[in-house]
């Protein structure tokens, strides 16, 4: 698969534009936990941990994936990481400053 690099704004635009935080909201797009995690390295995230998801359609197909922040103040936050569209991956750059995650719920409770 060819992956394409795009902005953090872009790829925030997608997510909301194609609805997929609702979908995983509401479950209509499943998401697989990877069991390795990191110290968050944010000074205001100081002993969270950092993850990522995969987002599966209902065929069980990887669509993207979702970087997650379990922060100590009971907050995660959430960010785009990639998404497939077609047979091309479009995958975040970096994190650019001023463009804010998501606030969702933890995910690492969807670990078996």
């Amino acid at each position: 698969m060819d992956t394409v690099q795009v902005d953090d704004a872009t790829l925030h635009q997608l997510y909301e534009h194609l609805s997929v935080w609702e979908k995983l909201e509401d479950r209509r797009l499943a998401e697989k936990v990877d069991e390795q995690w990191v110290p968050a390295r944010t000074g205001w995230c100081s002993g969270g941990r950092s993850y990522y998801a995969r987002i599966l359609n209902a065929a069980g197909e990887r669509i993207g994936r979702v970087h997650y922040l379990d922060c100590p103040d009971g907050v995660t936050r959430a960010w785009p990481k990639d998404i497939h569209l077609g047979g091309v991956r479009l995958s975040r750059s970096g994190h650019e400053h001023g463009t804010a995650p998501r606030l969702t719920t933890s995910r690492w409770s969807l670990l078996p």
